[in-house]
């Protein structure tokens, strides 16, 4: 399973499909970036962070929330998930993929 928050280190930390804004609340928090003034996914996207999650309504799959840049660490787990036959990406994130030449 692929859903969770990835790392600018390419490390994923997983969660279930409905525990992004918890896990990022806690990410936040370990990192002391929390801002109570701002979203919490807002936050670790402005730091660098990817959110990779699965849609269920309409378009189905995997999809993702990008940085304003990814880290060639990043770049490479999303080629490892859109290599991997095991997932389905939807057709939002195979966009995503390839607009990042994936």
């Amino acid at each position: 399973m692929y859903t969770g928050w990835l790392s600018p280190s390419g490390e994923l930390v997983k969660c279930d499909g409905y525990a992004h804004l918890d896990t990022a609340r806690h990410i936040t928090k370990a990192l002391n970036i929390y801002n109570e003034n701002e979203q919490v996914d807002d936050t670790l996207l402005r730091y660098g962070w990817v959110r990779i999650s699965r849609l269920t309504y309409h378009d189905h799959g995997l999809t993702f929330w990008l940085p304003l840049r990814i880290t060639p660490y990043q770049r490479s787990f999303l080629r490892d998930i859109a290599n991997d036959m095991n997932e389905t990406i939807s057709e939002r994130g195979q966009q995503i993929l390839l607009d990042l030449g994936i």
